[in-house]
């Protein structure tokens, strides 16, 4: 039996972030989501036969948010995982959203599947610095959330927060950081607005999390015990061979796999990958043997990668 990290990606956002969601799929039909929804589970079938002996550490649904999903799609989405999945009431679910996104339904269907940790793209508390991202101010949004969470019982929370946004100041990055770090939020993630961090305000961020309880484990996460998402923390182990060994399975468009002698992915045209998700060899943009050579330069990054 060999344990595995799971990452489903979803590729949409509702509303992308300027210098954060470059990478993201906006203006996307509810149709075309759909049919994305259907590969996913098609793929994530086509692993049934193999996927029963797993232990699964961790289950990760990024790249976007749930939130961008109705309701009635992220619930078909997450009975395909608990039924080809061999997930337990105890696996953690990590799941990025929208703040004011998330309805009853987004909520109870993670709830269902494990124990769920809800990480919101809070960005920043400035109205000024939303405009500047495109987004709106996630404070007041928040609240609509906030009570969906009551209501489910989730209690465990991580926030990304930006840096490096035009006009931010020291004052607003701060104020940002302490209305984020509201009640039940046990890790950060910083973003560097436009892949390049300010290092100033990256440098000041860095001293308040730690400051007031959050370990810094990689470059740009930070967490509080029992916090950590293994497959963040791992991203590059999980490539490596090193013991104790794990390997990352991950499901959707634009995805890459590893486990203890391989490494492949999946391709980049969402319509490719909708369309033939039922056929191994046409979504498979390509594989590679782990060698010792490879497995070396993975070291090396998650050496790199971790703080």
């Amino acid at each position: 039996m060999q344990t595995f990290d799971i990452f489903i990606n979803i590729p949409f956002a509702v509303t992308p972030a300027q210098g954060i969601d470059e990478g993201l799929l906006t203006g996307v039909s509810p149709a075309k989501k759909r049919a994305y929804v259907d590969a996913l589970l098609t793929e994530i079938e086509g692993f049934s036969d193999e996927s029963y002996a797993w232990d699964i550490r961790s289950l990760t649904l990024g790249g976007g948010t749930i939130s961008s999903l109705s309701a009635e799609d992220f619930r078909r989405l997450m009975l395909g995982i608990k039924r080809w999945l061999p997930l337990t009431p105890e696996t953690p679910v990590f799941a990025t959203a929208d703040p004011g996104g998330l309805t009853v339904g987004h909520t109870n269907e993670l709830r269902a599947c494990g124990q769920p940790q809800l990480v919101m793209r809070y960005f920043t508390s400035d109205v000024r610095e939303a405009d500047v991202l495109g987004v709106r101010s996630p404070e007041a949004e928040m609240g609509k959330t906030d009570i969906l969470f009551d209501q489910a019982g989730i209690t465990n929370l991580a926030m990304k927060v930006a840096v490096g946004i035009a006009g931010q100041t020291p004052e607003t990055l701060l104020r940002t950081l302490r209305l984020a770090n509201r009640t039940g939020v046990m890790r950060f993630e910083l973003l560097c607005v436009g892949g390049e961090c300010n290092e100033e305000l990256f440098e000041l961020a860095t001293n308040w999390l730690v400051e007031h309880g959050f370990e810094r484990v990689t470059t740009y996460d930070f967490v509080k015990p029992g916090g950590e998402n293994p497959l963040v923390v791992n991203w590059y182990q999980a490539a490596t061979g090193d013991e104790p060994q794990c390997g990352r399975i991950a499901f959707g468009c634009a995805t890459l796999s590893v486990d203890d002698t391989m490494m492949w992915s999946n391709t980049g045209n969402i319509d490719t990958y909708s369309s033939c998700a039922d056929s191994m060899n046409m979504i498979l943009a390509g594989s590679l043997k782990l060698t010792d050579e490879i497995r070396q330069q993975q070291r090396e990054l998650d050496a790199a990668y971790r703080y």
